[in-house]
């Protein structure tokens, strides 16, 4: 994965929708949400994926637009065959594979990304 797939996570050009417009992440460095392009087998790579994950996750947390973030993640995501990818609406993108398990588990998903 390259950090140019983990610019739709973050918001770095002018969008018409305006929570984007408002994100805390507008303007930060697209690599911090693609914390999952480091190379997690060297020693190196593991401190890299650490400080991107937690460095979003701050950014993140201080997002008046986290919910609608998240809420568009979800819904790509749930119809995207190459599934959640790096930080959005403060999760990970394996803590939103999980909440899109448990969405099909529910039989939720269908109704959510249709309505």
């Amino acid at each position: 994965m390259t950090a140019s797939r983990a610019a739709v996570g973050h918001c770095a050009e002018p969008f018409t929708d305006t929570w984007r417009n408002q994100a805390a992440c507008r303007g930060e460095d697209p690599a911090v949400w693609a914390p999952d392009d480091c190379d997690r087998g060297t020693n190196a790579g593991a401190v890299e994926h650490a400080r991107r994950t937690t460095t979003a996750l701050a950014v993140c947390a201080r997002c008046s637009v986290a919910a609608p973030c998240l809420a568009d993640a979800l819904t790509v995501e749930a119809t995207d065959r190459h599934g959640p990818y790096g930080i959005r609406g403060g999760l990970t993108a394996h803590q939103r594979r999980e909440q899109l398990d448990r969405m099909r588990l529910r039989g939720a998903l269908h109704t959510w990304t249709t309505a």
